[in-house]
């Protein structure tokens, strides 16, 4: 029997695809209209490209963790849409943030050794009491929600590859 988490793709495979999907969503958003969140003004840590971002980051969390990652993105950009922020979407100045947090819970949620939040407030080059409280506003947003079934983890991860490989 294979791990819930377990996949056929290669953890390079599974952050090309995530930071292609992203890079997409990004472009694809019209940058004139900005709403503001408070994930704006994240800039990339250490002047790295969000790729380069992404896969340093995999020595300290799974693949795994990265996919759920990306489904609490999406989560937050519906749920921010209709709670609070119909415009809401994602855009430069908030990608850095909103990932390095959802990867932080995402992290928590899956891995049961993750770092502690001062260790990963220097990796995501956030400040740890912002870290900290982009955290709870994240966990409240999402209502405490950190649950990802096997379903829809398999969905997101053939949407990823259907997407990327197109």
């Amino acid at each position: 029997m294979t791990q819930v988490w377990d996949s056929k793709y290669s953890d390079q495979q599974i952050c090309e695809a995530i930071v292609y999907r992203l890079t997409s969503i990004i472009v694809s958003n019209d940058s004139s209209v900005h709403h503001w969140s408070p994930f704006d003004n994240s800039v990339s840590p250490h002047g790295l490209s969000l790729l380069e971002f992404v896969k340093q980051l995999l020595p300290e969390c799974s693949s795994a963790s990265l996919v759920i990652t990306y489904i609490y993105m999406n989560r937050f950009s519906r749920d921010a849409a209709k709670l609070f922020q119909p415009g809401f979407c994602l855009n430069v100045q908030n990608i850095f943030g909103l990932f390095s947090i959802c990867n932080l819970l995402a992290t928590k949620f899956i891995d049961d050794d993750h770092e502690s939040n001062e260790t990963l407030s220097y990796t995501y080059g956030i400040p740890l009491y912002h870290l900290n409280a982009l955290e709870k506003y994240l966990c409240e947003i999402m209502q405490w929600n950190y649950y990802v079934s096997e379903m829809e983890y398999d969905h997101t991860l053939s949407q990823l590859f259907d997407f990327f490989l197109i």
